[in-house]
């Protein structure tokens, strides 16, 4: 979504100050709103499909604001951090049968996490088995982070819209 404030060319130096501190902290909650938003839909079911409740990903998936040097150009990131990345792409678009068997180390941290087996040769031996199977059959996507996408951008107006207006109100522009 790209957000363009008309006529701030014309404005004073303390409105334009004033607009970009209403899209850095529109930005923040928008990132702020789309981590709440994934966490939800890895607890939630989806297409016939049991919720994917690992405390792993959910923990790991986060927000970040990242700006240009001027702070005029900015973007909300949410992403999963390591070690739950390794699994996270699979878990959001599926993967086909008859692939390879998924990267250890990822199968090894979901069985720790997903079944508390602390055991490491036991954890090994069922990530074993679990990877053999998704393998063999394969696994649904879960899209936690394309329906939040969709989610938020039918909110997005809103959340700028509110920050900004907070913001400028603050200023002393707008309603008195």
């Amino acid at each position: 979504m790209r957000i363009i404030v008309k006529g701030l060319d014309k404005a004073t130096d303390e409105l334009k100050a004033a607009v970009r501190v209403g899209m850095r902290n529109g930005l923040e909650l928008a990132g702020l709103r789309g981590e709440g938003i994934v966490r939800e839909n890895i607890r939630s079911p989806h297409n016939n499909h049991p919720a994917r409740v690992n405390t792993g990903i959910m923990e790991a998936a986060v927000a970040s604001r990242v700006e240009d040097s001027a702070g005029l150009i900015g973007r909300a990131v949410v992403f999963v951090q390591p070690p739950a990345d390794l699994y996270a792409g699979v878990m959001e678009t599926g993967r086909r049968p008859g692939k390879k068997f998924p990267p250890v180390q990822a199968m090894l941290f979901w069985v720790k996490t997903r079944l508390g087996i602390e055991d490491e040769k036991l954890a090994k031996s069922v990530a074993f088995l679990v990877g053999r199977k998704i393998a063999r059959k394969g696994i649904a996507g879960h899209f936690m982070f394309k329906r939040a996408l969709g989610t938020l951008q039918t909110e997005l107006k809103g959340i700028f819209d509110a920050s900004g207006g907070r913001v400028l109100e603050e200023a002393g522009y707008g309603k008195k």
